[in-house]
């Protein structure tokens, strides 16, 4: 397995529509999904980065880069 060297962190409007792009599109390997009946946050991985995406990650916490 390739080695992450960078983990990037990603807003998304509605994440249960990104997620084929993620999974498809780019082949990523989705390694978590938080709140399966209503995903708000998700990480991808592949090609050496980490990918988290999330909903409403332009708030506060983001700017200041604590968890959603």
């Amino acid at each position: 397995m390739p080695e992450t060297i960078a983990e990037i962190r990603l807003p998304t409007q509605e994440l249960r529509d990104d997620i084929p792009f993620f999974t498809g599109t780019s082949g990523m390997r989705t390694d978590m999904i938080c709140r399966a009946c209503d995903p708000r946050i998700a990480v991808f991985s592949g090609h050496g980065l980490r990918i988290r995406a999330g909903r409403g990650a332009i708030r506060a916490g983001w700017r200041r880069g604590l968890p959603w």
